[in-house]
């Protein structure tokens, strides 16, 4: 569904991605995991078709995501890092988004819902205005009720109040994994180990010796 193939992409004299080749195939469930500045977002934005890579190309389902965007943002769900500042009220954004995607507002509602989110007593607030909480489970909601093949995410706990536990929130972790769409990818961005319940792959970006050998003892200790 997605390859990568000697993608590398530069930010003036600093290298980003080196001659990067990797293959996504249907049903997998991938976490990329590194230190700030690994490239992991410099990834997902080039997979989405954000960025122009200096060379090499990116291709979804055969299709290149710069000259093809449309078509392939069709089956795409995204959520960013960082909630883009939209002033619309949750209402409007909701009725917007059926209307421009054909995506089921009752649909964004349950998943809502189910991360515990009450769209109800919020309809008529603007979503610049919610926390960021809010923010994030409000798009994650809306990128479940897309159906779409395939749903990246960028860091999607980083807003997320974690209540000083090391274990993912169940108001977030069960709407994944029981998403009746079966989408056929996520690719869930990481710093630090979360979610790891529901990931069947590690991609690890920018580790040296050192940092994975501490990296792999963390996440073997917060398995038990």
């Amino acid at each position: 569904m997605i390859q990568v193939k000697n993608l590398t992409k530069n930010f003036s004299s600093h290298i980003s991605l080196d001659n990067v080749n990797i293959e996504f195939k249907k049903n997998e469930y991938i976490a990329l995991m590194g230190p700030n500045g690994a490239g992991k977002t410099t990834l997902i934005r080039s997979i989405l078709g954000y960025y122009h890579p200096n060379s090499g190309e990116v291709l979804i389902n055969g299709l290149n995501p710069i000259k093809d965007r449309i078509k392939v943002l069709e089956h795409i769900s995204f959520v960013p890092q960082l909630p883009p500042p939209i002033k619309l009220s949750l209402n409007e954004l909701m009725q917007y988004i059926q209307a421009s995607s054909n995506v089921n507002k009752d649909l964004i509602m349950y998943y809502a819902n189910e991360m515990k989110l009450d769209i109800t007593a919020n309809l008529n607030k603007s979503f610049f205005k919610l926390s960021g909480g809010m923010k994030q489970k409000m798009l994650i909601a809306i990128s479940l009720a897309k159906k779409s093949n395939i749903i990246i995410y960028d860091e999607p706990t980083a807003n997320l109040d974690p209540k000083s536990s090391p274990t993912p929130s169940p108001n977030i972790s069960q709407p994944l994994t029981t998403h009746p769409a079966k989408p056929s990818r996520w690719q869930l961005a990481y710093d630090i180990i979360m979610m790891v319940a529901i990931v069947l792959d590690l991609l690890l970006m920018g580790f040296d010796a050192l940092m994975l050998s501490s990296f792999m003892a963390k996440i073997a200790s917060w398995l038990g």
